[in-house]
Formats: structure tokens, C-alpha cells, sequence
């Protein structure tokens, strides 16, 4: 299940690379426009200021053709036409001059030189008019109007070279103009062109470093959903298991991964002392004598409940314990929490000259704290499942798990042939105890006697409670000898036992009488074989108290 760190979108530099990306496309958008927008411009200007040119060598020309033809035909409607067209003339004049100052040349000298033109057209319009004088007059004196047109025509002549000058001056001047205004918009276009080159490379770069990290990003995102289904996968197993073993079992196995060894460790209830419940890989040979195994309070896991990590054992100080300490690579011990404390740890090596790298640890912890929760419904579990079948005064067996263990017991013994030994014992003179000391005296005496007996019986018998002051010891592959045997040890317990909180009575604070049975000597049934020693036990009631009878042999069996 690998792990590392999460590259978030929501992280500044995703942040700061959306920026770039965004404000290297807005630099490219900008500077395209203005390249666009400086060419549009330039053409536009070279546009007006053709057509005003045109527009005005036109109109001159439609004047003065007009005015010929009128000499030549003398038809009234082609001075009309002259007319209108010297009106049109005035019009292209100012649109020579605002077309000049659309491109940028000097307002005054625009004015000058188009003034200047204006000036030699007039003047030629006036030489026009006496040419047309002395047409009207060639009727009335002919030689007058010859002489004074052959005059003007000569005059009209010259202004009309001299028009050309000054129309040429201005075309002059409009073409620096445009030659001016296309280097400078050349130069604006470079730069537009420039800064859009360099935004789109910004957005670009950008963008590849936005797509590259949004890829890790979602590369994270499925390692991190398959870590989280094997984690659910694991959850799943956990809920299955039947007892703490089993999980630490499981735990080891999914720590195991490339490691040398992982071992999980259990405190053990009531006591100071740990066990080892599961590992994998091979335990050094001292790992029994680890001194948290004997007293966990010497564990800085159990002492702190907090994480112990070591990288290098050559130049930290590791734990003192054999079963997870590790000399030849770095280590770590994990707590698992239950219940509201420290039930145990998991070790994990992390093998010969390596030392425990973030995802394995991040994924330690993830298998740990999955654990820590099934360990609290188990030992919950284990708890409820303890108590039904416990007595709570005095810690033994209560009669439910004794109906059902002794059925058990009972098949066994039939079908392997194997005796099965019966104890049923009564505290003597009980009632009798508890009205003269009272009834927390009573329960104290209760649960020393069961202490007694249990202490006095084998490892794999069974101490219950029957019922009031009756218990029942089942002494499986116990024979008449070894049954009495037992039974004395647990009257003579008795007898000479102390009782906590009752300093002041002194033993024997109270005996027990005791019959014994064996099945399927006194019977092969439960039933038979319970009669039996309860018939043993009142006879030994009948004979004095304090002693131990034995059931005779049934005929049956």
C-alpha cells in the first residue's frame, strides 16, 4: 500500500502556476491584439490618406475639365458642373487636411501646406474666370477678349504647374508622414508580436507544469484509493477474526511486506508483563528475556503511548527489548490503542541497512490504527463473552459455561474412555459464618476459597461456582487417585487459608467439605455422575465436616 505526500491542487504553487499560465495567456491575447489593432490602424490611415489625395486630384481635374468644356462649348450646364465641383474641391481639401493630421504630421504644417495649395488653386480658378470673361466678350469685342484670354490662359497655365508643385509637396509630405508611421508601427508590432510570443511560451510552460503536477496528482489519487481499498480489505478480514491472537496474526502479515521480521506484542491482563502474540520472519534466541516481556513499564511504547522510531541504530540509543530491537537497520514500534489505553504494540524492521521511509511508516499506522479499532471490539467482545460465562463475586466459572463445558467433557471421556473426576464442595457452616460476620465477610470468604481451589488444581480443570456457598471442580483424565488427591489439596487450602479484609479471624476461618465422583465409574451421565458426588458430599456432611468422601461405584457402570 504505497503512501507519500498529497500534491494538492488547493496548493500555492498550483495556485501560483494558474497564475502564470493565466497571465502569460493574457500577455499573448494582448499582444496579438495590438499587433492586429497597429496593422488595422496603418492601413486604415493609408487608406484615408490615398483616397484624400485621390479625391482631391480628382475634384481638380473635373473643375478644370468642366471649365474647358465650357469655353469650348459655351453650354451652361458644364459651368454648373464646374461649380459643383469646385464646392467638392473645398470638401477634399479639408479632408487632405484632417487626413494629415491623422497621420501624425505636424498640425501646422499640414495647415501651411494645404493652405498653400488652396491659395494656388484659387488663384488658378481666378485666371479661369477671366479666361471665361473674355470668352463672353469675344462677340462684342474680338480682339479685346483675344488678347486678355491668350493672357489668362498663359496665367492659368502657370498656376496650373505651380498647383502640381504644391500638390506634390503634400503628397511628399503625406508619404514621410506614412513612411514615418509605418517604421514606428513596425517597431510596435515587434513589440506586440514580441510580448505575444513570450506570454504564449509563459502560458505554455505554464500549462505543462499545471498538466504534469495535475497528473502526479491523480497518479496520487490511485495510490491512495488502492491504498484505502486494502485498507478496507483489511478492515473486512479484521472483522472476522474470532479473538486478539488471530488479529495480531493478520497484522504481522500485512506489516510483513519486504521486512526482515515484524512482531506484534499483547500486554497480559493482570499482570505488568507482555507476550508476544504473533511475528514474522525468525526471533534472535534472547527474546525471551526482553525485559518489557516481564515488565512493560520498561517499554517507552507502552511507558508513552507514542510511536518509538530509531534510523540508525549505530548512532541512536535503541530499546532494551531482544524482540524488537534490530542492529542491523532502522526499526519502529507503533501502539495499539484500545479500550482507552495501550494494549500492545506491532514492531517493524525495516531490514539490513535501511532505515523506515515515510509511506512505510504512514502505512504501519494505517494498519495499526485499523487493528487498535478491531482490538477494541474484540477484547469488548471477549469481556461480554467472559462475564456470561463468569462468576462475578468470585472471578471462577458460573454454572451456565459448567452445564456446557461438562457436556463437552462428559463425550470425551465416553468416547476416548478416559476418566472424567468430580468435586462437589460446600463451604462448611457457611450461613452460619455470614449471619455472625455479615455478608461482605461472607464474599470475601467466598473468593478466597475460590482462589484456594483453583490454585490447588491443574492446569486445563475447572473450578465453577454451583450456587451459594457449592462449587464444582471437572478433573478431566482424572482418576479415583489423582481426584482425591486434588481434593485434599483444595480442603487442606481451606482450612489454612487467610481471608483479605478479616485480618483477625485466624485460620481455619471456615472448612469445606468435599465429595468426589468419577465417571463413568459413578455414572454415564451427566446427571448420574453430578448425583454421585452430591451423595458423596452429603455423606461427608453426615460424618463430621471438614473431610472428603468418594462415591461408591455404581452397579450400572
Amino acid at each position: 500500500m504505497p503512501s507519500d505526500t498529497d500534491p494538492s491542487v488547493g496548493d500555492g504553487r498550483y495556485v501560483l502556476t494558474l497564475g502564470l499560465a493565466a497571465a502569460g495567456l493574457a500577455v499573448a491575447i494582448i499582444g496579438a491584439g495590438t499587433y492586429s489593432a497597429v496593422g488595422s490602424t496603418l492601413a486604415a490611415l493609408e487608406r484615408r490618406a490615398f483616397v484624400a489625395d485621390r479625391t482631391v486630384n480628382r475634384e481638380l481635374l473635373h473643375e478644370r475639365s468642366s471649365l474647358e468644356d465650357y469655353l469650348a462649348t459655351g453650354r451652361p450646364d458644364l459651368l454648373r458642373d464646374h461649380r459643383r465641383a469646385s464646392a467638392a474641391l473645398k470638401d477634399a481639401l479639408v479632408g487632405l487636411r484632417q487626413a494629415g493630421i491623422a497621420l501624425e504630421m505636424s498640425a501646422t504644417a499640414t495647415q501651411e501646406a494645404v493652405d498653400e495649395l488652396a491659395a494656388s488653386i484659387r488663384d488658378w480658378e481666378t485666371t479661369y474666370v477671366r479666361v471665361a470673361v473674355a470668352h463672353r466678350l469675344k462677340n462684342t469685342d474680338r480682339d479685346l477678349a483675344q488678347l486678355q484670354g491668350m493672357r489668362s490662359r498663359g496665367e492659368a497655365l502657370d498656376y496650373s504647374h505651380e498647383i502640381g508643385e504644391r500638390f506634390d509637396i503634400v503628397q511628399r509630405g503625406f508619404d514621410e508622414a506614412l513612411d514615418d508611421l509605418r517604421d514606428r508601427s513596425v517597431a510596435r508590432r515587434q513589440t506586440a508580436l514580441e510580448a505575444a510570443l513570450a506570454g504564449l511560451l509563459l502560458w505554455l510552460a505554464a500549462t505543462a507544469v499545471f498538466v504534469r503536477r495535475y497528473i502526479d496528482y491523480q497518479r496520487f489519487l490511485r495510490r491512495r484509493s488502492a491504498r484505502l481499498e486494502a485498507l478496507a480489505e483489511y478492515a473486512d478480514r479484521m472483522h472476522g477474526l474470532a479473538n486478539a491472537d488471530q488479529a495480531a496474526k493478520a497484522l504481522t502479515a500485512a506489516v510483513g511486506g519486504n521486512t526482515n521480521r515484524s512482531t506484534v506484542l499483547f500486554r497480559i491482563p493482570g499482570t505488568v508483563g507482555m507476550r508476544i502474540a504473533a511475528f514474522t520472519g525468525e526471533l534472535p534466541d534472547d527474546a525471551g528475556n526482553s525485559p518489557a516481556l516481564s515488565d512493560r513499564a520498561s517499554c517507552p511504547v507502552m511507558r508513552t503511548g507514542h510511536r518509538f522510531l530509531i534510523r540508525d541504530p549505530a548512532t541512536e540509543v535503541p530499546c532494551d527489548c531482544a524482540a524488537c530491537t534490530s542492529r542491523a537497520g532502522g526499526y519502529a514500534c507503533v501502539p495499539l490503542l484500545a479500550q482507552g489505553g495501550t494494549a500492545g504494540l506491532v514492531n517493524w524492521q525495516a531490514g539490513r541497512g535501511r532505515a523506515p521511509a515515510p509511506a512505510d511508516l504512514n502505512r504501519i499506522e494505517e494498519l495499526a490504527r485499523v487493528t487498535s479499532l478491531a482490538l477494541t471490539n474484540l477484547f469488548s467482545l471477549e469481556g461480554a463473552m467472559h462475564d456470561a460465562v463468569t462468576d462475578q463475586l468470585t472471578g471462577v466459572s458460573n454454572r451456565r459455561f459448567l452445564d456446557g463445558y461438562l457436556g463437552k467433557q462428559f463425550q470425551i471421556s465416553l468416547r476416548q474412555g478416559r476418566p472424567l473426576g468430580l468435586l462437589m464442595l460446600d463451604l462448611d457452616r457457611f450461613k452460619m459464618f455470614n449471619d455472625a460476620n455479615g455478608h461482605l465477610a461472607g464474599d470475601a470468604v467466598l473468593r478466597a476459597a475460590a482462589r484456594t481451589a483453583v490454585a490447588a488444581v491443574r492446569e486445563g480443570d475447572l473450578v465453577a461456582r454451583y450456587g451459594g456457598e457449592e462449587f464444582v471442580v471437572v478433573l478431566p483424565d482424572a482418576d479415583v487417585t489423582a481426584s482425591l488427591e486434588i481434593a485434599e489439596r483444595i480442603r487442606a487450602g481451606v482450612e489454612a487459608m487467610r481471608v483479605d479484609g478479616l485480618p483477625s479471624l485466624r485460620p481455619p476461618v471456615i472448612t469445606v467439605s468435599i465429595g468426589a465422583a468419577v465417571a463413568p465409574a459413578n455414572g454415564r451421565t451427566v446427571q448420574a455422575a453430578m448425583h454421585a458426588a452430591d451423595d458423596a458430599l452429603y455423606a461427608a456432611k453426615e460424618a463430621g465436616r471438614n473431610r472428603i468422601e468418594t462415591a461408591p461405584t455404581s452397579p450400572a457402570a
